[in-house]
């Protein structure tokens, strides 16, 4: 189980749990665009020494006023 802390950006000062549509990309950015769900059974591109990811869910939380996050 992982733990949420009350302020996640509390650790890390320099980052924002805010992320403006000009940094949305890739499969993430096109589940919020198109707010539909999408599965990705092919590899990720990771980042050099992240655990391998060879499958994916991604679904779209949308609310009232229509913004979407995930």
């Amino acid at each position: 189980m992982h733990r949420i802390p009350s302020n996640p950006t509390r650790e890390r000062p320099d980052k924002t749990i805010a992320f403006p549509r000009a940094v949305w990309g890739g499969l993430w950015g096109r589940i919020l665009l198109e707010r539909r769900s999408m599965i990705k059974n092919e590899g990720h591109n990771v980042p050099t020494g992240h655990l391998p990811i060879n499958r994916s869910l991604g679904a779209p939380i949308l609310t009232a006023n229509n913004r979407g996050s995930l």
